[in-house]
């Protein structure tokens, strides 16, 4: 995954976003989960704005698909979608602080 030059397409068939280089992961309980979220936690670049303390400076998209299969053969499967976004640096830009250097570029984008 190029991040200068990422290619986002919208594949025609099934009408999904698609963004090479995004990963995929099964997990089967909570402690998979939160060792797949702690890796994507520590890839984050931040960098404190009078406005937030924590302030993306990229993008980032956790998606969640959820699939409950009862032990019960009656009983149907239950399925459940969850996606968390957060936007890189969302802020008013004039309230930020920011003046020059790599904050004020990256704000520019």
């Amino acid at each position: 995954f190029d991040t200068e030059r990422p290619e986002v397409t919208i594949n025609p068939e099934t009408e999904r976003v698609e963004l090479p280089g995004i990963t995929q992961h099964e997990v089967t309980n909570t402690e998979q989960f939160m060792d797949l979220f702690n890796k994507g936690e520590k890839n984050r670049v931040t960098r404190a704005t009078l406005m937030n303390p924590t302030s993306s400076r990229g993008h980032a998209a956790l998606i969640v698909h959820v699939r409950m299969e009862p032990d019960d053969l009656e009983a149907s499967t239950k399925i459940g979608k969850l996606v968390l976004v957060d936007l890189a640096g969302y802020e008013r830009f004039s309230q930020t602080g920011i003046s020059a250097g790599v904050a004020l570029e990256e704000a520019k984008k």
